[in-house]
């Protein structure tokens, strides 16, 4: 399988990130988000879709959405360097501009993690493959220093073969963050989704994020927000689930013209 070398990006002043890390200090919370933002491709291709005579405007709509959200941390799955099908618009500027770091995992055709952020300092990153899996899904791990604590931000795209795969990638999740103290595993569960088996039909599932609630874990979206398809959702896949964190006001942020996922974000505290 081919890999690309992980790639660290802080390209942010070491004053600006004081000065973000701050703001967020003096109220102890952030505003965390996670998106599948389906590789600018509606979650219809491993590449961009958007033709470069439409990249402006339509890089205008993206940043104007994050500019709303407004989120300190943001995880992205199914990340695309290339905003435009002639590959000339990156997204890092067209997008992701606000934000003056960013980490970017390895290109596993539709697997593709990143996180952006504008607070806290980024302290190591590290990107780990789960051991069992049909598709190239791995998780993207990075500690950092925000509000005056240690948080490890994981961003993760699980298989969407099987129920019985994505347990195992759920307690291995589980397992590494177990001694952890603060933990946000965040990103496309798939909960639910069995295309190794096409005689039986997806169905919303739930039931499968009880294995991070039987370790403490506190579940952001236990089934009660959909998140996807964006008309007429009925899929609860895209999580933020904490560690040592308080979550509040949980979020769904549907942009059915931006990507076939919602946003979803949260107010996480100490």
């Amino acid at each position: 399988m081919m890999k690309k070398k992980l790639v660290l990006a802080v390209v942010a002043s070491l004053a600006s990130v004081v000065l973000a890390d701050g703001r967020a200090t003096a109220s102890r919370s952030f505003t965390f988000a996670s998106w599948n933002i389906g590789h600018f491709a509606l979650g219809l291709s491993h590449a961009s879709t958007i033709p470069e005579s439409a990249a402006e405007a339509k890089s205008r709509e993206f940043r104007a959405f994050l500019a709303e959200v407004n989120a300190d941390v943001l995880g992205v799955c199914e990340f695309s360097e290339a905003f435009a099908t002639n590959g000339a618009v990156p997204s890092a500027k067209a997008v992701f501009a606000g934000y003056g770091q960013s980490v970017v995992g390895p290109c596993h055709f539709y697997q593709w993690n990143a996180q952006f952020l504008r607070a806290g300092t980024i302290l190591g990153t590290r990107v780990h493959e789960y051991a069992k899996h049909a598709q190239g899904v791995y998780w993207l791990e990075t500690r950092v220093k925000i509000c005056g604590e240690e948080v490890v931000f994981v961003e993760t795209h699980l298989d969407w073969c099987s129920p019985e795969v994505r347990s195992a990638q759920m307690r291995e999740l589980v397992e590494r963050f177990k001694d952890e103290p603060r933990v946000v595993l965040a990103g496309d569960f798939n909960q639910g989704i069995r295309y190794s088996d096409r005689s039986k039909p997806d169905a919303d599932n739930p039931a499968e994020y009880k294995v991070f609630a039987d370790a403490g874990f506190t579940l952001g979206n236990d089934g009660r927000h959909k998140t996807y398809p964006p008309l007429n959702p009925f899929k609860s896949l895209d999580n933020i689930i904490v560690k040592g964190l308080q979550l509040r006001n949980f979020k769904v942020w549907m942009r059915g013209d931006l990507s076939d996922h919602g946003l979803v974000s949260a107010e996480l505290s100490f």
